[in-house]
């Protein structure tokens, strides 16, 4: 296996040096980068040659991240670190791309975790490539024929005239398509229904949630 290349994403000081310690045993993973900065780490992502994030995040709005990762590169292996131990947010993780999820706790186990991330085909993605399309084509079962059209051009970036000219519909039968698809999914913009599809609803996380990090 070929050197993989690894972008780290942590904000607490003190478990990044656990990380590395971890990292450096290993000869078949090399850290390129790390930040604790959001922003920053989106500007890596479209700048640096790499095969994989270690996203430690502990803030289950940060759990968006998953979504712009992959927006930028589509094709990243994101491998999430958390103390969230929460059965819907696990799923969601998964639903919205991640590769795979480790508790804090487990770090130790990170080397492997990484480079089972990276292969190309393991029967672990295959299951959650499956899951994931089940959940999207459940969560636009309401739509008509139609309105599903509509949602697979918006998916793909198209304005409403461009939807317009592709399916050679007015502009008011595409405006009541989109009202439609908006009250099915319950989503105040096109956007939304995207991020909502493709990333996740936003669980409510508890202390309870949440496993004691390692000393």
């Amino acid at each position: 296996m070929d050197i993989i290349k690894l972008l780290l994403f942590e904000e607490n000081a003190h478990f990044m040096s656990k990380i590395h310690s971890t990292i450096r045993e290993s000869k078949d993973i090399k850290i390129i980068a790390t930040t604790s900065d959001t922003v920053t780490l989106l500007e890596l992502v479209k700048t640096l040659t790499i095969d994989a994030i270690l996203l430690s995040i502990e803030d289950p709005k940060e759990f968006n991240l998953i979504t712009k990762i992959l927006n930028v590169c589509p094709n990243m292996k994101i491998i999430i670190l958390t103390t969230i131990h929460d059965g819907n947010l696990i799923k969601s993780s998964f639903a919205a791309g991640a590769t795979n999820y480790v508790l804090k706790k487990e770090y130790s186990s990170l080397p492997l975790k990484i480079k089972d991330s990276c292969e190309q085909y393991t029967p672990f993605a295959i299951l959650i490539n499956d899951y994931c399309f089940l959940k999207k084509e459940f969560m636009l079962s309401n739509l008509t024929c139609s309105e599903r059209e509509v949602y697979n051009l918006i998916e793909k970036g198209y304005s409403r005239s461009q939807i317009q000219s592709t399916l050679f519909k007015s502009q008011n039968t595409i405006k009541s398509h989109i009202h439609n698809i908006l009250k099915k999914m319950h989503c105040p913009d096109t956007k939304s229904v995207v991020e909502k599809v493709n990333g996740f609803s936003q669980p409510n996380i508890t202390s309870k949630g949440k496993i004691t990090l390692p000393n």
